[in-house]
């Protein structure tokens, strides 16, 4: 008589595969947010070689970097860390790290702890002490200049005056141009009176008088733009021994 064979035994399902986590890289996201930047993670973390999946401290200035940080590895005890830097990350043992805002009076430090990273708990120092590597990571915000502040050159040597109108040499030409050619448009109504009277009347001569006022007219117009150009010129040639004098 043949055995009946047994019912296989269910199979368990695998477990999903959860990432692992990475302390440091939390740590400096929240410090990032501290101070107003909103970074995620794979932002930061795109393009580093990552040991085991989580971030070094030997790449931790180049993800710094990337949420607008400046960092530095100090190694300085628990109670000599400066005040006016927290917040700043501690680098605990077993490749752990936490984020120390603030150290108290009573003993007690408040930390922030990557596992929660909004709930920020207080510490005894000695229990601190007792997990602390001795080595600690300064982050402060980058110095960024605007896009917009303009180049400023090097004047000259010499005197105060003449410096400042050799270095405008070019624009004080530009208006001296522009004034010239204004003054010799002036001309052109007097001789076209002249002309008007003198060969336009006598000789009845209407197709001279068309083409006469026509030229006025280009040299009306051409005297309006160049006065307006002028005074654009001249704004910043007045303006800058000026403001030579308040250096």
């Amino acid at each position: 008589m043949a055995e009946s064979a047994s019912p296989a035994a269910p199979v368990a399902p695998t477990p999903p595969t959860v990432g692992q986590p990475d302390p440091l890289l939390a740590c400096l996201l929240v410090v990032a947010r501290a101070h107003g930047r909103t970074n995620s993670a794979e932002g930061v973390t795109a393009g580093l070689p990552l040991v085991d999946g989580r971030l070094t401290p030997s790449l931790l200035e180049r993800a710094a970097r990337r949420c607008g940080l400046s960092s530095r590895i100090v190694r300085q005890p628990l109670h000599a860390l400066r005040a006016e830097l927290l917040p700043a990350i501690l680098l605990l043992d077993g490749r752990d790290a936490c984020v120390l805002l603030e150290r108290r009076d009573d003993g007690t430090c408040r930390v922030v702890y990557p596992e929660l990273d909004d709930a920020p708990v207080d510490v005894p120092v000695q229990a601190l002490q007792a997990r602390y590597s001795g080595r600690a990571v300064y982050l402060r915000p980058r110095q960024q200049f605007e896009a917009r502040a303009g180049v400023v050159s090097k004047g000259r040597d010499g005197h105060w005056f003449w410096s400042v109108i050799a270095d405008n040499a070019r624009l004080y030409r530009d208006v001296l141009l522009a004034a010239f050619l204004t003054n010799l448009f002036a001309v052109a109504m007097p001789l076209f009176v002249m002309n008007v009277y003198d060969r336009v009347v006598p000789n009845q001569a209407f197709d001279t008088l068309w083409v006469l006022a026509l030229g006025v007219l280009v040299v009306l117009l051409g005297d309006m733009v160049l006065r307006m150009l002028r005074v654009r010129l001249s704004t910043w040639p007045a303006a800058a021994p000026t403001c030579a004098c308040r250096r």
